[in-house]
């Protein structure tokens, strides 16, 4: 009883005035009436869409002031959706009459799938400036980590059907040899980026793009180009 006591004496000079009141139940009520509470009585899509997944993303759009990039990590992170899906959504309105909320569903998956694609073509616009067109050759990816494999990933959803002329360096020496990222990109030597007569080396290293620059000094020639891949 004490600590309690204690605990609400905290607010003994808290007078904010009833405008303070009447604004946060302002937002508590435009605000909480749009946030599905996860029920699951929307199941049973006849298109297969996970309603209440898709949802309790949407959830994260409205509580980060409808960010896109929030509502998309809650996709490709908590959920594992690729990031090139988009939600088909057929539009036949049973998920809406099964909502006890009565929220917007279908508008809100509309939402969800234009995010979605404005992701993907930033994406895209990204990857042409790595990679150029399909048909460039001779690209090199140095450091292999999840830097990399975020770009391999992005990479193969410009180019699903690309994979050839693209080679992965890297200098510790315990991953030479290894297929990382794509069972046909093997992972080599440093020494070996004038053999594979590399055009361009992505650098996939946030932190030491400068010391890796130097590094490679006495094995890149004026012409390799040396990009930094970033985020």
């Amino acid at each position: 009883m004490k600590q309690l006591l204690e605990n609400v004496s905290a607010f003994d000079d808290f007078n904010p005035g009833s405008d303070y009141f009447e604004e946060v139940n302002r937002k508590r009520s435009s605000g909480m009436n749009d946030l599905c509470t996860g029920c699951d009585y929307c199941s049973g899509c006849p298109n297969g869409l996970e309603i209440n997944k898709l949802m309790q993303s949407y959830n994260e759009y409205v509580f980060s002031n409808k960010n896109p990039r929030r509502l998309l990590h809650d996709l490709h992170v908590k959920w594992e959706y690729a990031q090139d899906r988009i939600f088909d959504c057929i539009e036949c309105g049973q998920c809406e009459k099964k909502c006890t909320q009565k929220l917007p569903v279908i508008e809100r998956i509309k939402t969800i799938n234009n995010c979605v694609q404005d992701d993907l073509r930033k994406t895209r616009k990204q990857m042409e400036r790595y990679f150029g067109d399909k048909h460039m050759r001779n690209i090199g990816i140095y450091g292999i980590g999840a830097l990399a494999l975020q770009l391999y990933e992005k990479y193969r959803i410009c180019y699903p059907d690309e994979c050839s002329n693209i080679y992965l360096f890297d200098k510790d020496e315990k991953k030479w040899g290894s297929a990382p990222l794509h069972r046909e990109w093997r992972v080599h030597a440093p020494g070996d980026i004038e053999k594979f007569k590399i055009k361009r080396l992505i650098i996939c290293n946030a932190n030491h793009y400068e010391e890796i620059c130097r590094e490679l000094q006495h094995l890149v020639k004026d012409e390799i180009e040396l990009m930094q891949y970033n985020l």
